[in-house]
C-alpha cells in the first residue's frame, strides 16, 4: 500500500512538472523479500526496455484512437467522403515519392528502369 501511494505521489510531481508518461506500467508480481532482493537487478533492466517499447505501442495506439473518434462522430456521408479524400492524398504522395527518387537517380547518373 505504501509503495503505491509512493507511485502516485510521483506521478503527481511529475504532471506538476509537465513530464508525464504515456504508458501504464503493469504491476509486478509478488515475491517474497528474499527474492525479490536477488533477482531486483534482473526485473529492473528488463523493464526499462519493456518501458520504452510501450511507450511507442501506446503512442502509435494513441494517434489511431484519436483519429478514429474524430471520425467516428461523422455523419456516414462526410465520413465516406473524408476517406476519399485521405485516398487521394496517399496516392498523390506515392507519385510524388515516385518522381523524387526518379529525380535523385537522374542526378545521380543512374538511369531509371522504365515502367
Amino acid at each position: 500500500m505504501r509503495m503505491h501511494q509512493e507511485q502516485y505521489h510521483e506521478e503527481l510531481k511529475k504532471e506538476l512538472e509537465g513530464t508525464t508518461t504515456h504508458y501504464r506500467p503493469t504491476p509486478k508480481p509478488l515475491v517474497n523479500s528474499f527474492e525479490s532482493d536477488n533477482n531486483n537487478k534482473n526485473v529492473d533492466e528488463n523493464d526499462d526496455v519493456s518501458a520504452h517499447d510501450d511507450d511507442d505501442n501506446s503512442l502509435q495506439q494513441w494517434e489511431k484512437d484519436e483519429e478514429n473518434r474524430f471520425t467516428v462522430m461523422m455523419s456516414r456521408k462526410k465520413r465516406k467522403l473524408y476517406e476519399a479524400i485521405m485516398i487521394g492524398k496517399q496516392i498523390k504522395k506515392a507519385n510524388v515519392d515516385i518522381l523524387v527518387t526518379r529525380k535523385r537517380n537522374i542526378q545521380k547518373g543512374k538511369k531509371m528502369p522504365s515502367d
